[in-house]
């Protein structure tokens, strides 16, 4: 059984990580899916307030956006930039 994200786990996971459906596909193959779906669930969890913290403050961007803008070498952006186009 495939784990679907809800909306709120989706923009929790991408404030950590580049691609949130990505990394759950990971973690259900490695671990199957009652240790991913608890790995997920602890994930959010430890990340949420932060979450919550930033996109209060205004100006919100999420780890794919920032690394972005951090990246200088314009291959590595523009490879980043399709991630976030493929969305």
């Amino acid at each position: 059984m495939a784990i679907t994200l809800t909306s709120r786990q989706q923009l929790v996971l991408r404030h950590v990580v580049i691609n949130a459906e990505g990394w759950v596909q990971h973690a259900e193959t490695k671990f199957g899916t009652e240790i991913a779906t608890t790995m997920l669930e602890q994930k959010v969890a430890r990340h949420e307030t932060d979450y919550d913290a930033k996109v209060a403050a205004g100006s919100y961007k999420d780890r794919l956006d920032k690394d972005i803008d951090e990246e200088n070498m314009d291959s590595e952006k523009a490879k980043l930039q399709a991630i976030k186009d493929a969305r």
